[in-house]
């Protein structure tokens, strides 16, 4: 589960840093290929992660039970 949400969460932390003023990759990309390219390009890539995270919790939801269940069958 670590290796799939953390690269999610490390682009949606990057994102907001970037909204809030901080001139990392994201406003280096933003010199080179424009604001209207990068803009889509992270409303798209946030889109995605946030479903991958959803969909990861999603997998966990009652895991103790699911678990106990199974193993008294």
């Amino acid at each position: 589960m670590l290796l799939c949400l953390r690269p999610a969460f490390d682009f949606e932390c990057e994102t907001i840093a970037f909204l809030s003023g901080d001139r990392g990759d994201f406003y280096h990309i933003q010199g080179i290929i424009g604001g209207l390219a990068l803009w889509s390009f992270l409303s798209l890539a946030i889109g995605l992660s946030l479903v991958s995270i959803l969909i990861v919790l999603m997998r966990f939801v009652g895991f103790p039970q699911g678990l106990s269940a199974d193993a008294s069958s």
